[in-house]
């Protein structure tokens, strides 16, 4: 029986891990310090109509969101994110969208991430002028590099506060 539980569990793991999504971390450096990287991040996703809901110029960090878009013909919610990290020259972001479906009870019943890359289609401004913004601060191209959601945090060095 103990055998059984454990090979469940093994399973179960595996299925959760090989379907968590792949991360596409947007890395660039740039000799701007954290407070203009900062500054110009926030105008830039506040033109596309997202809300910082974070900023602290000290931790190097920020964060911003969308208002939550419903679609009436499929059911779906929608929100937007850009979050950005500001390490020693470095900026580490992420931009993605959440879709999620709640049931009459307002329970959320299903919920996915999608990660823009090269790849994203050029109709998706928000994405496209706030890459274009920060490699135009930096006055270089950024690298994508591909995470499993594990990895999110690992290769980041820890600062002192």
């Amino acid at each position: 029986m103990a055998m059984r539980g454990l090979l469940l569990t093994s399973l179960l793991s595996l299925l959760v891990l090989g379907c968590s999504p792949k991360i596409y971390e947007h890395q660039l450096n740039c000799k701007s310090n954290t407070e203009q990287i900062l500054s110009k991040f926030v105008q830039l996703v506040t033109s596309e109509g997202l809300t910082v809901e974070n900023q602290d110029a000290k931790l190097g960090f920020a964060n911003a969101s969308s208002s939550e878009d419903f679609s009436f013909w499929t059911g779906v919610y929608t929100r937007r994110f850009w979050t950005i990290s500001v390490v020693e020259g470095k900026i580490f972001a992420t931009a993605k969208t959440n879709t999620y479906t709640k049931n009459i009870f307002g329970t959320m019943t299903g919920n996915s991430d999608t990660y823009y890359k090269d790849d994203s289609s050029q109709d998706w401004g928000w994405y496209w002028n706030v890459r274009d913004g920060l490699e135009a601060l930096c006055g270089t191209k950024l690298v994508i590099v591909e995470k499993d959601t594990w990895e999110r945090q690992s290769t980041r060095k820890k600062q002192d506060n």
